[in-house]
């Protein structure tokens, strides 16, 4: 048997024990430097919609805290020294190698396009509008809009299109879109029911150019004035004759989503802005303010009150003829607001939910507009607008038939809210898309039936009401509810009013 002669490199390898613990040392202090960074760079603020973990408290109410170890590691997540740099670094590595979002709130498009996750469902239809959805968001409309026009004001009902549903070129490969018929068959109901409604997915789709900002998941001021525009043909404005022509590009608008997956390195895109509109040149230097129009309430577009008039140097001059607007908003109204306070003598954005039509009580304003992301479309569904129901003239005749022994039934509440009196609860058993419910309240001496708004929420197979009635007309402690659907009754009781 022969011996194996060969090289002993073991002679050749310099001793590395020296560069191993050097190696050691340094890893160490790397990774030192998030906890002891805390001394003197302490985190203190987030790109990201929510607040801060609070420092960990070893007592709370006089006892110990059992969860102060989970309070301690949820403050050091959100502490720890250069986070934003850290996490900055993870989300531009890999969106460079993968072409993929570090944060659950961001999809990272082609070519710079970034997206909302939240409008994902809508995007790929996996939680598509019902029928029975679409019904209760065009009955709930209408009857909105009886009550503002009751008021001496004009009603217009607008929905803000997610982004990509406009441009879903840029969304990546891996989420294919899945078509989504919902907004056109929302638009045909609530043209049946003769819901006043500015459509800005037609609008929109037949602008040249893009109208979004593309790290953002709004429209841009210039998209914005689109959605403006198609609001006041709607509503039979003077419009102020702002035109794309008088927008100016600037380059340093930094987007929603650019914040949230790039905290130190986001860039800046282009944003257009009308002087004196929405240049940043009102008194309080908002983003979108101007100098044609001041704050009387609220100090940013994006606050939850915002009240607003034209000031003195306004060239307008269509405001004292428009007089007030309401408008019921969300975040995309951030854009549209400009716009309008330059031209209504007073114009109160409201983002409060759910919607307060007892604003409309003293009959001052003129204009109401309710606007809602397409993102957001089933909360109008699933809350009332506040306001009285509006009594049926002519009483129903019932049939007298209990349709509770075919499977029907329902639930009945009834609780003062300020003024009003809500009578609500669900009826199940019933097709929620297509059956009417009235809502008939009695006492020892009259008899009136009501129409009550319509409400679903997600997953839910019954169809929920809400009927409000004026707590002056109806003073007593309890009341004799009768709940009719299509004529036959499903629920009577005396109901307390709680």
């Amino acid at each position: 048997m022969g011996t194996f002669i060969g090289n002993d490199i073991r002679k050749d390898i310099p001793d590395l024990k020296g560069a191993r613990w050097v190696f050691v040392i340094v890893l160490f202090l790397i990774m030192l430097i998030p906890s002891v960074g805390m001394l003197w760079a302490q985190n203190q603020e987030t790109s990201e919609n929510r607040e801060l973990a609070p420092v960990p408290e070893l007592v709370q109410e006089g006892a110990f805290n059992a969860n102060v170890l989970a309070d301690a590691g949820a403050y050091f997540d959100d502490h720890f020294a250069y986070r934003s740099y850290v996490i900055d670094a993870d989300a531009r590595l890999y969106s460079a190698l993968f072409g993929i979002s570090v944060a659950d709130t961001v999809v990272d498009g082609v070519d710079g396009w970034l997206y909302y996750a939240g409008t994902l469902g809508d995007y790929q239809r996996e939680e598509p509008l019902t029928d029975a959805q679409i019904r209760c968001i065009a009955h709930n409309m209408k009857l909105f809009q009886q009550w503002c026009e009751a008021q001496g004001a004009s009603f217009a009902f607008t929905v803000a299109p997610d982004k990509n549903a406009l441009y879903p070129e840029n969304m990546p490969a891996y989420l294919p879109g899945v078509p989504n018929d919902a907004m056109d068959r929302l638009k045909a109901v609530l043209d049946e029911a003769a819901v006043v409604y500015a459509d800005q997915f037609q609008v929109l789709r037949q602008a040249e150019g893009v109208q979004y900002f593309l790290r953002d998941s709004h429209w841009s001021e210039k998209g914005a004035l689109l959605g403006h525009d198609g609001l006041a043909d709607a509503l039979g404005l003077r419009s102020a004759g702002i035109t794309a022509d008088m927008l100016v590009p600037r380059d340093d608008y930094i987007g929603d989503l650019n914040r949230m997956l790039f905290p130190v390195s986001a860039i800046p895109e282009t944003d257009w802005t009308a002087a004196g509109v929405n240049d940043g040149s009102g008194r309080t230097g908002a983003l979108r303010s101007g100098s044609y129009w001041e704050f009387l309430e609220g100090a940013d577009t994006n606050d939850a009150i915002v009240v607003t008039s034209p000031t003195s140097s306004n060239p307008f001059g269509v405001a004292s003829e428009n007089g007030k607007l309401l408008m019921f908003r969300d975040s995309f109204a951030m854009g549209l607001l400009p716009y309008f306070a330059c031209e209504f003598e007073e114009a109160r954005f409201d983002k409060m939910v759910p919607y307060d039509g007892l604003q409309l009580l003293d009959g001052e304003y003129a204009s109401v507009v309710v606007e809602r992301a397409q993102r957001h479309l089933a909360d109008l569904a699933a809350d009332p607008f506040i306001a009285p129901s509006p009594q049926i003239s002519q009483e129903v005749q019932a049939s007298g038939e209990d349709i509770s022994t075919d499977g029907a039934h329902a639930t009945c509440e009834a609780q003062v809210e300020g003024p009003l009196i809500s009578i609500a609860g669900e009826v199940s058993g019933i097709d929620a898309a297509s059956d009417e419910v009235i809502v008939r309240v009695s006492d020892a001496s009259r008899s009136r039936d009501y129409q009550p708004y319509y409400l679903q929420a997600e997953k839910t197979e019954g169809l929920g009401y809400c009927a409000y009635i004026g707590r002056d007309a109806w003073a007593e402690e309890s009341l004799q509810v009768v709940l009719l659907v299509n004529g036959r009754q499903v629920f009577s009781a005396e109901v307390p009013v709680l």
